[in-house]
């Protein structure tokens, strides 16, 4: 029986794809005030498929990585300056591109408004920033820690997260507080990164550091899962016991959640547990359809995107700021290009959910079409 390519996995690509495609959906609505339930955010507490986006992408993070980090964990490669360059390195540019998005926001804006510059609004933290630091902390843990090692951190890190936000004291606030803006999380984030440089200038950092910690779990788990699938053959079998796992873990979390309530913005442990479950299901489904099956011609959509995903989201994020930040004329207003593009296309001949829909699944398919003519050319952004 085929065993599973060592260096590469293309139901991982697939399984990116999938969810970067699901993130652009979600970002780009033609209105945020017309949004199909699926795909909106959870307010609080809770979780719906635009939440799993994050943990999803972070999962599969950790997958890549039991690939890409194969010798050190067979102990054929030893690490040395190199090795900790290049995941300084690369750690670095990963922070410095998300920072760079947010600093394109900012100008975009004082452009917009006939405004002076100023970093002072400039937001520190977000996606690619907490990636870089997940991405940093695991390199380290799977060059330095031997497996049982790993497994005991995870916990540990669970458990104490828990702990943490249920029963350390704040200055003011009681123990247990997990409200928005009045959680040992935000405390933090306003004690270091300050509230000029959050999200939206808000007393909230849905990306803030302390909630780092446990988003690092959710990178573990991938890796987990990764480094048991090397070990198995390309069989339907491994496929259901991977979503067997899924099924399982994802029903532990739900019964987590009555002593720690799933929580994306606060990324709670019953959360972290809840969606790595759900993500060993979609990649297990995935599995199967492209490893087992070799039906690889159903998901080339989703594996284009997939093979150039960090492209995706950076020409997502700089399209939507541009767009969102060129103002024009319109019925005696001023509208930004993102809106008058909304009203004058899409609302022409559809309701306002739908035109919101299509405008997003539009915005995709603009997207996947940049993709698709680099994945001709066989050009690939690396970092």
């Amino acid at each position: 029986m085929e065993k599973i390519n060592p260096t590469r996995l293309d139901s991982l690509d697939v399984f990116r794809g999938i969810t970067i495609a699901g993130m652009i959906i979600v970002n780009t609505p033609g209105s945020w005030q017309h949004i199909y339930p699926v795909l909106r955010h959870s307010k609080w507490n809770g979780c719906t498929p635009a939440d799993m986006v994050f943990p999803f992408f972070l999962f599969i993070v950790g997958t890549s990585m039991s690939f890409s980090f194969a010798g050190y964990i067979s102990k054929e490669i030893n690490p040395n300056l190199g090795t900790y360059t290049k995941i300084i390195r690369r750690s670095l540019i990963l922070f410095s591109l998300g920072l760079l998005i947010n600093f394109s926001a900012v100008l975009l804006k004082s452009f917009s408004e006939y405004s002076l510059f100023s970093l002072e609004g400039l937001r520190i933290m977000g996606v690619l920033q907490r990636i870089s630091i997940v991405y940093f902390a695991a390199s380290l843990t799977i060059i330095h820690l031997k497996p049982s090692k790993q497994w005991a951190l995870f916990f540990l890190i669970l458990f104490g997260y828990w702990l943490m936000l249920e029963f350390l004291p704040l200055p003011g606030h009681s123990p247990g507080k997990l409200t928005q803006g009045q959680s040992l999380v935000s405390f933090i984030d306003r004690l270091i990164l300050t509230t000029p440089h959050m999200l939206n200038h808000g007393t909230f950092e849905p990306e803030g550091l302390l909630s780092t910690l446990p988003a690092y779990t959710s990178v573990l788990a991938g890796y987990f899962t990764g480094v048991w699938l090397k070990q198995k053959s390309a069989k339907t079998v491994t496929s259901l016991r991977l979503i067997t796992f899924g099924l399982i873990i994802s029903a532990m979390g739900i019964i987590f959640d009555k002593i720690f309530p799933i929580n994306k913005n606060l990324w709670t442990s019953s959360f972290v547990i809840l969606t790595s479950g759900c993500a060993m299901v979609l990649f297990g489904l995935c599995y199967e359809t492209v490893e087992v099956r070799k039906q690889q011609k159903y998901t080339n959509f989703f594996r284009i995107i997939g093979r150039n995903s960090i492209l995706a989201y950076i020409a997502a994020a700089m399209t939507t700021r541009i767009l969102l930040n060129t103002t024009i004329k319109y019925n005696h207003k001023t509208v930004s290009a993102y809106s008058w593009i909304y009203k004058n296309v899409f609302l022409s001949f559809l309701n306002q959910t739908n035109a919101s829909f299509v405008f997003s699944i539009t915005f995709l398919m603009l997207i996947w079409l940049l993709l698709y003519l680099m994945n001709k050319k066989k050009l690939f952004i690396k970092i």
